[in-house]
């Protein structure tokens, strides 16, 4: 990732604020997909919410041990996130754009306005 990169001043905004770290070489790796844990964290922590587990675990493919769930679970107990109907989160998938949204959306509590 080079200072020219369009991405670059808010990947180095959430950096600096301890949001996000990147890989245990040092790189960040713009181009990888992120998973549905990775996105929960990041809101989490961009937001600033603090952390709560009340009534967790409420995914049965997020156990405590799991390193997303506190974000996760914080997630949950915020109405930001949802699972399966099977009840799991599938925190490993990758997250798509339109979860990407909801969630985005959800976290700033912003009234949906499909009018235009």
């Amino acid at each position: 990732m080079q200072p020219t990169d369009d991405f670059y001043q808010a990947v180095r905004y959430l950096y600096c604020g301890g949001v996000i770290t990147g890989y245990p070489d040092g790189t960040f790796q713009p181009y990888n997909s992120a998973s549905r844990g990775q996105l929960s964290k990041i809101i989490v922590l961009a937001e600033g919410m603090p952390i709560n587990t009340a009534g967790g675990p409420h995914f049965t493919d997020v156990p405590i041990p799991n390193p997303f769930y506190t974000y996760i679970e914080t997630a949950y107990n915020a109405g930001l996130i949802s699972g399966y109907t099977d009840g799991t989160f599938r925190w490993s998938n990758n997250v798509t754009r339109e979860q990407i949204c909801k969630l985005v959306v959800n976290a700033e509590g912003w009234i949906i306005d499909t009018g235009g």
